[in-house]
């Protein structure tokens, strides 16, 4: 499919034309990906109301939960991403990014003992992924953020 490739490639304003050229996207997948173009090119609440739009077209996955929680997390919604997270962690209980991002949404609401929490939970996803997803850096950056976390000793045990 050409927007798959056009993704695949970066090119985040073609897949934005190619909607204007067709007309608005039709399926959740296109949404999806719709979404991902819009992310990626910082047009945070457009992404969002993408993504939400896949999911009302039963597109429902942990990834478009996660995306979305995303983009709140940009336009400094915790409440909202925090919401996201949870809902992507029903859906598969293993998301390692679900699991990171709800650590930042929860560090956000001062919430630090949770956030923590939920940083472990990430990084223990991490250590057994769920998602065929390459980790690269993260789970050296979950290790560094758990260890900082915890010099702070803001943790009640």
């Amino acid at each position: 499919m050409e927007i798959e490739k056009l993704i695949a490639a970066h090119q985040y304003q073609a897949v934005l034309d190619y909607f204007q050229a067709v007309g608005a996207p039709q399926g959740s997948r296109d949404w999806a990906f719709q979404g991902e173009a819009l992310i990626n090119l910082g047009q945070y609440a457009a992404a969002q109301a993408a993504f939400a739009q896949a999911v009302n077209l039963g597109g429902e996955s942990a990834d478009l939960w996660v995306s979305q929680s995303v983009c709140y997390l940009h336009l400094e919604k915790p409440e909202k991403a925090l919401t996201c997270c949870n809902r992507a962690l029903v859906l598969m209980p293993r998301h390692e990014r679900a699991a990171l991002f709800r650590g930042v949404a929860l560090q956000q609401l001062n919430r630090h003992g949770e956030a923590y929490a939920s940083y472990q939970q990430a990084l223990g996803a991490a250590r057994f992924p769920a998602q065929k997803r390459p980790l690269g850096r993260m789970k050296a950056g979950l290790k560094r953020l758990v260890k900082r976390i915890e010099k702070l000793a803001v943790v009640p045990m």
